[in-house]
């Protein structure tokens, strides 16, 4: 993928935080808020490459935290959690096969 679509993608998201913080009439409509970030997280991880995804983890939850009363970096650790945890796993060795005895 190209640089830019990851601006557009981190674009997007500047705008879905902000969207999410200024307008509260959806929140008082349904009640509860709703979060565009984990929606663009997928699009993101399906058509960007991994480099653009952790940017936006990063960049979109550092983003959420200092437009919201969170102390900040709260909730980029664990979107971008989920990427790391299977980095970590995809480059370990599975385990040695064991034979059992079939009776």
């Amino acid at each position: 993928m190209n640089v830019f679509n990851t601006i557009l993608v981190l674009a997007a998201a500047f705008l879905a935080v902000f969207g999410e913080t200024v307008f509260s009439a959806p929140r008082h409509l349904f009640g509860a808020q709703i979060d565009l970030l984990p929606a663009l997280m997928i699009y993101a991880a399906l058509n960007t490459n991994v480099v653009s995804v952790s940017i936006l983890a990063i960049a979109g939850g550092l983003w959420f935290d200092s437009l919201s009363a969170n102390p900040l970096g709260i909730k980029a650790r664990p979107a971008n959690s989920p990427h790391f945890s299977a980095r970590r796993a995809s480059n370990s060795k599975p385990p040695p096969a064991t034979t059992t005895p079939v009776f």
